[in-house]
């Protein structure tokens, strides 16, 4: 069966991951991804691989990049109706959409654009404990905002942002799922997995 974008951002289902940067939304993801068949897409390293890439999307992407600017969601959405048709003319049809919405005007497209949304997780961190994170994840990242600072700026606009976005996700219908990351990885892991793993029926996993 042949399908375009659009067509398969509405067949596949979703589950939403959001909190700000260093709170876990990778680690967590990515652990779940690697023991199922979900897919895990990490919409800001997506947009860091794209941009380093010769078309007129990574182009486009690499200039917002470049003047330090938010991406257009124009842009996000084609970036993610691209690698979702990837994955699932793969067989994926089941994904962890890592750091996207970030905005409430982001989130009320999802109906438009992703019709089966099974839920949110918002992960609550402090941001003397993302902070701490994210220079520790310099020493392997090579990523140049991976910085006290711009971890500071961009704690602190998720914060400004977060309950908007809740307020978005609520009005949709959506369930929203908080759960608290500051502690121990295993444990975080173990209250994640099962939560989304019931969203998505996969609970006889391990």
């Amino acid at each position: 069966m042949e399908v375009s974008s659009p067509d398969v951002l509405r067949l596949a289902d979703y589950v939403y991951v959001i909190g700000p940067p260093g709170a876990g939304k990778g680690t967590l993801c990515g652990r779940l991804a690697n023991g199922s068949n979900v897919v895990h897409i990490s919409v800001g390293d997506r947009c860091r691989d794209a941009a380093k890439e010769p078309t007129d999307l990574g182009r486009e992407i690499q200039g917002y990049m470049e003047k330090k600017e938010l991406l257009p969601t124009r842009l996000i959405i084609k970036l993610l109706g691209d690698l979702i048709e990837k994955e699932f003319i793969g067989g994926g049809r089941q994904f962890l959409l890592d750091g996207f919405p970030r905005s409430a005007d982001q989130a009320m497209l999802l109906k438009t654009h992703f019709e089966t949304n099974r839920g949110v997780v918002s992960f609550e961190c402090s941001e003397n404990v993302t902070v701490p994170r994210i220079i520790e994840r310099s020493k392997t990242s090579n990523r140049p905002d991976d910085t006290e600072e711009v971890g500071r700026t961009r704690y602190r606009d998720w914060a400004s942002k977060k309950d908007d976005l809740l307020g978005v996700f609520r009005r949709e219908g959506l369930e929203v799922f908080a759960m608290d990351t500051e502690g121990e990885t295993d444990s975080n892991y173990e209250i994640f997995a099962e939560k989304v793993k019931n969203w998505f029926g996969l609970n006889h996993q391990k």
